[in-house]
């Protein structure tokens, strides 16, 4: 995904862009902090995340840049018990009728 799709989708959740731009920003001081050689483990203590987040920025850092620092998501991709669209317009025509 490029960075404008991923900035696209990330302003399209249910965040505001506030949020977005704050949540970005702090991705980034943890990666600047990292970078200027504080363990990873206390860069995420500063910024009150877990060392799993931080190791999980760095790794999303190195293969995607600051791409990589946009929230994601966390909309479902699909949904599991989905109504079958023939179902669906048969209850659509029915209700109509009515």
């Amino acid at each position: 995904m490029d960075t404008q799709s991923q900035q696209q989708s990330a302003r399209s959740s249910n965040h505001d862009d506030g949020a977005v731009r704050s949540e970005f920003l702090r991705n980034k001081a943890i990666i600047n902090a990292i970078l200027e050689g504080v363990p990873v483990a206390e860069a995420a203590r500063r910024y009150g995340v877990t060392r799993q987040w931080a190791h999980e920025l760095k790794r999303r850092w190195k293969r995607e840049g600051e791409a990589g620092l946009l929230p994601r998501s966390r909309r479902a991709h699909r949904i599991a018990n989905r109504t079958d669209g023939r179902l669906v317009e048969r209850i659509v025509t029915i209700r109509r009728e009515l």
